[in-house]
């Protein structure tokens, strides 16, 4: 039986070195598309969480600051929806949630932000939470996305990613990976990005 020269393993380990440099980076693409999956995963199950809230509070939307200042977490949009994902011993505790509420892009250990709840969805002459039927445009009016801040206030806050896309839960259940630039960065917050109505 012949054996292999050390010329040819060396050819063998080349070529082994060039197809894993040509895998690799699809590799890490498969990766994040995997990551941007679980996220929007992650916002369906929150907009189910809202409509199951909304079925038990009268139409209402829970307001993005549902606790008095104080309060730890603060603000905590998120809290109102625990009952509806997680087990009850979750309802009285301020401790966080895992999972739902945790983008895969970021690091576990990192306590950084991982979605903004938009808080412009009020009725502008009452200062409260329209009923989710209400929205002229819901397909228009953003609700939650990955951000830098649990307030979602404006463009900048949008936190980009996914490659640089951030995923965004829109008021009639669909979700958007919006691309940079293409949200609103500042200004006039009566647009129906913001407010989901005309």
């Amino acid at each position: 039986m012949k054996k292999f020269t050390l010329l040819e393993l060396l050819i063998v380990l080349a070529i082994i070195g060039v197809l894993i440099t040509i895998l690799l980076p699809s590799l890490r693409d498969a990766k994040k598309q995997a990551e941007s999956a679980v996220c929007q995963s992650n916002l369906k199950q929150m907009y189910t969480a809202t409509t199951n809230y909304v079925d038990h509070n009268s139409g209402w939307l829970p307001n993005y600051q549902m606790y008095p200042i104080g309060t730890s977490p603060n603000p905590c949009w998120e809290k109102p929806l625990w009952p509806y994902l997680y087990k009850s011993a979750y309802t009285n505790s301020n401790s966080r949630p895992k999972s739902v509420f945790d983008c895969p892009s970021i690091d576990p250990d990192n306590n950084s932000i991982r979605y903004g709840y938009n808080p412009y969805l009020d009725d502008k002459d009452q200062n409260t939470y329209e009923h989710l039927a209400e929205f002229s445009q819901p397909a228009e009016g953003v609700i939650i996305a990955d951000a830098k801040s649990v307030k979602l206030h404006k463009g900048s806050i949008y936190f980009w990613r996914h490659r640089n896309k951030a995923n965004s839960l829109f008021l009639d259940g669909h979700i958007d990976a919006k691309v940079y630039g293409s949200v609103p960065i500042t200004g006039n917050h009566n647009e129906a990005f913001w407010r989901g109505n005309e």
